[in-house]
């Protein structure tokens, strides 16, 4: 019998960490002959691999970065490079590895297989951080599991990590699927193609679903193996050199609308990037207490309370009834009123309804704008308000207050109703569904 292998996925776009990672990666596994990268290297003439592109260990698909078409597409590419190795690996370009990080990994996937009902685990999540200027004394030590955070405003579900208050003993079941950070059996690449049609926003949560709707589970491990860089300090992004990377995106997120019926959008068959058939998109919702349709969530979700939701089994109308809608957006107040140096400064920040009632009111102290004006340098400062209610809010305000001398400047503004980009406006797709 032949040793289990890894197949390793990393779509990089001029990833200025990708050679320490590919390094760490084979330094700290106990098996490195087992591991075999493919990498898509989006990447510009000067760039190079330092030597490793003739490592036979290393597949390269190298694009001149101004051909790339996006992250999506990229691990599409990578995806069909796929040699039928035992496990599969997704990563970024910019992480580092424990200590035996391969044989470690292995073992807690084998033992998830082990669990009543765990045909096809999946090991997931948002790995804890690193700081490439401080490693390795810049790596968070504390476990980290996948949570909830918000719907945003076009209709995409965010999700955090967050440290247990008693850390588990063993892999944790989760709601979601992370693209940074995936290790399952090797047909996942085969059965559960991303979308080159996607972007970005909306990659995590459509190619999640669809995995759990073809029967596999997703699992945050309980032991750190290893670690992701979330800054992009002195990273170049796809969208910072391609013009068209706005209807990129909004044609990925109408597609994505269209998939799950966000706000009652008709919803479409994508095949073969759509559902699977082992169980349902509703299912899904039921597992998982999370409503596409009216971006609402149920309170387990939001206390990230492991699935699957309590809820589940309910009748539906009893489990509607119990949904709260998830709210989300950036609203800009103008900086000159905060830069007022007095001691007792305050922003206060309300979301209102239409019969007037208050569902939403966050205070930020004199620190917590100082913070705001060091972090942004524009004339208007953007703030994010989200939070969770019944009714449908109408109205934002923001109104500058002082200890001393009572309340100052108000801005209001109005709460769109929830809304997104539709196939009508931007075509069904980017590249064919082949």
């Amino acid at each position: 019998m032949s040793e289990p292998s890894i197949f390793i996925s990393i779509a990089a776009y001029r990833e200025f960490e990708l050679v320490k990672t590919l390094r760490d990666a084979m330094d700290r596994a106990q098996h490195p002959d087992r591991l075999q990268f493919c990498i898509c290297w989006q990447r510009s003439p000067e760039e190079s691999l330092d030597g490793l592109e003739n490592d036979p260990r290393i597949q390269l698909i190298d694009v001149p970065h101004m051909e790339s078409k996006g992250v999506c597409w990229a691990r599409n590419l990578i995806q069909k490079q796929y040699g039928g190795q035992t496990y599969a690996m997704q990563i970024d370009g910019h992480h580092r590895f424990a200590p035996d990080w391969d044989v470690r990994i292995i073992k807690m996937l084998e033992d998830l297989k082990r669990r009543p009902g765990v045909m096809k685990p999946v090991l997931t999540g948002y790995l804890p951080s690193y700081d490439p200027n401080r490693d390795p004394a810049g790596r968070d030590e504390n476990i980290w599991l996948y949570g909830f955070d918000r719907i945003e405003p076009e209709g995409v579900v965010f999700m955090r990590p967050y440290t247990p208050e008693v850390a588990p003993k063993e892999p944790v079941a989760s709601r979601f699927w992370s693209a940074h950070f995936s290790f399952s059996d090797g047909h996942f690449n085969e059965a559960v193609m991303v979308d080159p049609n996607g972007y970005f926003h909306a990659e995590e949560i459509g190619t999640g679903v669809r995995a759990w709707t073809l029967g596999y589970d997703f699992f945050t491990p309980h032991e750190t193996l290893a670690w992701h860089e979330y800054s992009r300090k002195g990273r170049v992004c796809h969208w910072d050199e391609h013009s068209d990377w706005g209807r990129r995106h909004a044609r990925a997120i109408a597609r994505y609308r269209s998939l799950f019926g966000i706000d009652g959008t008709p919803i479409e068959d994508f095949a073969p990037y759509g559902f699977g058939t082992e169980r349902s998109f509703e299912q899904y919702q039921r597992f998982a207490g999370i409503c596409f349709e009216d971006r609402s969530v149920d309170r387990a979700v939001i206390k990230n309370i492991p699935p699957p939701s309590p809820l589940a089994h309910t009748p539906r109308s009893v489990w509607r009834g119990q949904l709260l809608r998830s709210h989300s957006r950036d609203v800009f107040v103008d900086r000159s009123p905060l830069e007022d140096p007095d001691p007792t400064l305050f922003l206060a920040l309300f979301a209102t309804a239409a019969d007037g009632t208050e569902l939403y009111r966050k205070d930020l102290d004199r620190a917590r704008i100082d913070e705001y004006l060091a972090d942004q340098k524009a004339d208007q400062l953007f703030i994010l308000m989200a939070f969770f209610s019944k009714q449908l809010p109408v109205r934002w305000t923001a109104w500058v207050g002082s200890g001393e001398r009572g309340w100052l400047h108000r801005v209001d503004g109005e709460w769109p109703l929830p809304n997104g980009p539709s196939l009508i406006q931007y075509g069904e797709s980017i590249e064919p569904a082949a």
